[in-house]
């Protein structure tokens, strides 16, 4: 089982008991900070019949076929992007935030 932990740079108040715990019992924990889309990390969707989705990263990439369940601290999209037009930012942002929202809600675990 690997279980996505959803939060954001700078939230640890109880991510570390968690992945602690789920590690306990043979789970694999991975965290995804949501304030680094999209710029440090991007998300890749595939739709149709082998439709997939990615999370990739500098460190690597995430497999969201593999996750089995999700725990959600926090969305922050967009929180770390360079400086810009008002309606621009507020257009990625927007766009940002429905693309995880309809992952997470798509991904059909717990």
């Amino acid at each position: 089982m690997t279980v996505l932990i959803v939060a954001y740079n700078g939230y640890e108040a109880d991510i570390t008991e968690v992945t602690e715990a789920l590690e306990a019992r043979g789970a694999r924990a991975t965290r995804f900070d949501t304030d680094a889309l999209p710029t440090a990390m991007r998300l890749s969707l595939g739709y149709g019949g082998e439709g997939g989705a990615t999370l990739i990263a500098g460190s690597g990439a995430i497999d969201l076929t593999t996750i089995s369940a999700v725990w959600l601290r926090g969305l922050q999209s967009g929180r770390a992007l360079p400086e810009m037009d008002a309606e621009q930012r507020r257009v990625c942002v927007e766009a940002t935030q429905v693309s995880l929202t309809g992952l997470l809600a798509a991904r059909g675990g717990f």
